[in-house]
């Protein structure tokens, strides 16, 4: 099979995995934390998806799908904030888009296998889809099968977008001053599809951070 070929996404596009000519199908893979956009996505990362085409799609379990978030301490997303965003783009018709709420099944430094310890200072959370969310990532499977053949390959070019963004944060005194006087907010996010797979960075570092008005009283920034 022959392999496919990468390139780094520009105008905010963290990074597409192109895939084989073949399969005219594109995965593009984002972090979105706030209101800015992350890149360079890890190139591990992307060659375990080089080979990711529409049949694995419309076989992921949702039940199966985790996200993992760690921040440092003193800063916690707001409950209800997190979702799982999935763009669909198919040759000649309007872009879907499927929002998917995430719940959280856990938060500390250690918050199951697969996701290892969180660094001195920082703390994980672990995310899975909310039932909404679940019943989302079928509808969503039940259009993609619609473009696809007997044989698994789509009747025409196509992209699939999958986006994690954290929304809103809540901070603690201190953790508010740190973002204030630095500008910026330290975040990793990772992202299992399926317990084969097991986790895959999409972002780890720090990106701009603006506080809202409604946050300067010490409660939440907004997204």
């Amino acid at each position: 099979m022959r392999l496919a070929n990468f390139r780094q996404a520009r105008q905010g596009r963290p990074g597409v995995i192109v895939l084989p000519q073949r399969s005219r199908f594109a995965l593009l893979l984002a972090a979105m934390v706030c209101m800015a956009g992350c890149s360079g996505i890890p190139l591990s990362t992307m060659w375990h998806f080089r080979n990711f085409g529409p049949e694995d799609l419309l076989h992921t379990d949702p039940s199966a799908i985790r996200a993992a978030v760690q921040l440092k301490d003193g800063i916690h997303i707001k409950a209800g904030a997190a979702k799982l965003e999935i763009g669909m783009k198919f040759e000649g018709e309007s872009p879907q888009t499927y929002h998917l709420p995430l719940k959280v099944l856990r938060e500390g430094p250690s918050v199951g296998a697969g996701v290892g310890e969180a660094e001195p200072g920082k703390h994980w959370y672990l995310f899975a889809l909310s039932p909404q969310g679940g019943r989302s990532f079928r509808v969503m499977q039940q259009e993609l099968g619609l473009h696809v053949d007997a044989s698994g390959r789509l009747k025409k070019h196509g992209e699939v977008n999958i986006t994690v963004h954290m929304g809103q944060f809540d901070f603690g005194d201190v953790a508010m001053k740190h973002v204030k006087e630095a500008g910026k907010i330290f975040v990793q996010i990772r992202l299992e599809l399926s317990p084969r797979d097991g986790y895959y960075t999409l972002y780890e570092g720090e990106v701009p951070y603006t506080f809202s008005k409604s946050a300067e009283g010490g409660a939440a920034a907004s997204d």
